[in-house]
């Protein structure tokens, strides 16, 4: 589908940077295209390979990491950004950064790096991933220039900064976390509103994001054997009539059959899905008669969005996961050992300068803060985390199996 008139501009104060850059070329790149770019090249990209999705360190080489997670994100919301109508570059460099602030051990782990900066760092601010993310994108990754930052497009950092949809936004007040943040937005994109629904191209890496996680969780559980087929198909009424619609006599009935019907069955519900968004997406613009990029911003309400049925189902869908899976008992005691990897961490690494990275050290030294402590310790992939606390208790890689690693049971 061509660029449609919704389609976040590729000039003016969307395409504006903070800082003027010193020699190199745009090429034939678009602005949203050297955003992506800068992305895909930063270290923080890379470290993703060894993070946490949902199993801390498991085994078996299959299960998804969140650099695998994020890579499917972007591939969904490219495709919603094609069927609207909107720059697919932008919404895939908003899908790949989105994540770049995890620290290790998934959501435990930033639980725990929160409440660690609340109670024992000084910081009423705590921890949040999002705004690791505009940290690391705005301040901790460099390019060739002499200011810190990917020096990214205000499109792309606005896109960040409303991740989350307008009423998961105003649920979380995330107005209040990302304050220190609005001078800079404000100055390169006038219009921005934390309140209004981000770009259409931010929508769909939002609704890519949860489409991504929820249905390849889903499978990860049932390859680790956390939860069963059948059990699914019991508690989650649209699942079941899904599996019982595919024609099973056509698959092979051989060591392979169970695999091939769950990745069919997964196949068809993120197909449905992604057809469900564009129908009600496409179905909404025009019911609202949105036309320019100046009718997505004055909008009240998120636009990119599954059918209230959809939604439903959906939701039924991360119910369960959330009782059967997320809350296993299996997952719940690895999480433990992230747990207590990133307290370890925490209280340890002020007293051992020869653990840290120089760089991170230095800072840490010039504020005599807590945040440089959190931003070194939420880069840290979750086997270099283990490392460092094994290396600063003297224990060496057999001692591993006490707290998580490479013994690790998943």
């Amino acid at each position: 589908m061509s660029r449609s008139s919704i389609a976040t501009p590729l000039e003016g104060s969307f395409v504006r940077r903070c800082y003027k850059e010193e020699g190199g070329r745009q090429g034939s790149r678009s602005a949203y295209q050297r955003d992506r770019d800068r992305i895909l090249y930063s270290r923080a990209f890379r470290r993703l390979m060894h993070k946490t999705q949902v199993f801390i360190a498991p085994q078996g080489d299959h299960f998804r990491t969140r650099l695998t997670h994020t890579l499917e994100v972007a591939q969904i919301a490219r495709s919603l950004a094609r069927a609207i109508g909107v720059d697919e570059d932008l919404t895939e460099a908003i899908a790949l950064a989105h994540d770049l602030g995890h620290p290790p051990f998934g959501h435990v782990g930033e639980e725990e790096l929160d409440k660690l900066m609340r109670e024992e760092g000084g910081n009423p601010n705590g921890f949040d991933h999002n705004i690791q993310t505009l940290r690391l994108v705005t301040k901790l990754e460099i390019i060739g220039q002499k200011f810190d930052g990917l020096n990214l497009t205000a499109a792309t950092l606005e896109g960040l900064l409303k991740h989350h949809g307008v009423t998961e936004r105003k649920k979380k007040n995330d107005k209040e976390k990302l304050i220190s943040f609005f001078p800079a937005i404000e100055s390169m994109l006038p219009s921005f509103d934390f309140d209004k629904p981000a770009s259409l191209e931010a929508q769909c890496a939002c609704v890519a994001d949860e489409i991504a996680y929820s249905h390849h969780d889903l499978e990860d559980g049932l390859r680790a054997q956390l939860i069963t087929l059948s059990e699914v198909c019991d508690e989650v009424e649209h699942i079941k009539k899904v599996h019982d619609s595919i024609d099973k006599d056509k698959l092979p009935n051989d060591e392979t059959y169970e695999e091939r019907l769950e990745r069919r069955l997964i196949s068809s519900l993120i197909g449905m899905t992604i057809e469900d968004t564009i129908r009600e997406t496409k179905h909404l613009i025009q019911k609202e008669k949105i036309s320019s990029i100046t009718g997505v911003q004055n909008h009240d309400e998120d636009i990119v969005n599954l059918s209230t049925e959809q939604f439903e189902k959906n939701k039924k869908l991360k119910d369960f996961l959330n009782t059967s899976m997320y809350h296993h008992q299996k997952v719940i005691e690895e999480g433990e050992k992230g747990r207590h990897t990133v307290r370890w961490l925490f209280r340890s690494l002020p007293d051992n300068s020869n653990y840290w990275n120089n760089l991170f050290w230095k800072r840490y030294n010039l504020k005599k803060g807590s945040r440089a402590l959190s931003d070194y310790i939420a880069g840290m992939t979750d086997n270099y985390a283990y490392k460092v606390r094994d290396a600063i208790g003297g224990i060496l890689s057999a001692g591993i199996e006490e707290t998580g690693g490479k013994h690790s049971s998943l």
